[in-house]
């Protein structure tokens, strides 16, 4: 499995993810990939930024497909599960909303696509079962998970992936062998699947979520990057990203 190995030299890490990737208001000092490419000793290529799960693995994707990745490896923190993409036309590009957003009217009025959004909002009761049914929203990163895996490692390009926001553990996806349909791809939500992807070596899951771990520890401090990771808190979980890494060692 092309696991990043600390004893290979790379050029470049490449991260990708959501805002907790791209560092937010601190910019290097807020992204966590800046931390672990000076442990890889290695260059630092953010492609960071606000992303649902499936954007964010068409991004991985996208960008090694345009790019030498011949001596590159690859980082990805996946988001916050219940977030989803909506095409733009006008942008050829897809836009990442999410339930919060729409119902909230403070975030609604800081929204900056609130136009594009508006009929989404004004009909949010017929559009919050079509694009916000949890288990299939847990069923899309689920299969941008499997997409990712499979790609980078038939391309042979030495990846380490973790959960930013939240984990597909934590929600409930479908359990029961009941039939739902000829074969329900819900059944691809349920606990022996999502075990599954996270219990591999591809994955660092020893401290579970960053967001859940950091707002446990006793540095964290919500004022210093606006509710995400801080320097402090990224030299902590990229030190255990190393660890982990370290024992797949060749």
């Amino acid at each position: 499995m092309p696991v990043i190995k600390t004893n290979k030299t790379y050029d470049n890490l490449v991260t990708f993810g959501c805002s907790f990737t791209s560092g937010h208001v601190l910019g290097d000092d807020g992204a966590w990939g800046h931390f672990l490419a000076k442990k890889l000793n290695c260059n630092h290529i953010n492609q960071g930024g606000g992303a649902c799960n499936p954007n964010i693995a068409t991004s991985v994707i996208n960008f090694c497909e345009h790019n030498d990745m011949s001596n590159s490896c690859v980082g990805i923190q996946w988001s916050e599960a219940t977030r989803r993409e909506l095409w733009q036309e006008f942008r050829h590009q897809y836009w990442t909303i999410g339930l919060g957003t729409l119902m909230d009217d403070d975030l609604w009025e800081r929204e900056s696509s609130k136009n594009f959004l508006k009929p989404i909002r004004d009909n949010l009761e017929f559009f919050s079962t079509v694009f916000f049914d949890l288990r299939e929203n847990i069923l899309r990163s689920v299969l941008s998970m499997i997409h990712v895996k499979s790609y980078l490692t038939s391309k042979n390009i030495d990846f380490i992936q973790f959960e930013g926001i939240n984990s597909i553990l934590d929600l409930d996806g479908y359990e029961t062998d009941a039939p739902a349909g000829p074969c329900t791809p819900l059944k691809l939500t349920s606990s022996k699947i999502k075990n599954s992807l996270l219990n591999d070596e591809t994955f660092f899951t020893e401290l579970g979520d960053l967001n859940k771990w950091m707002r446990n520890q006793p540095i964290w401090n919500p004022h210093l990057n606006d509710g995400h990771p801080h320097t402090e808190l990224l030299e902590v979980w990229t030190n255990h990203i190393y660890k982990h890494l370290e024992k797949f060692n060749g």
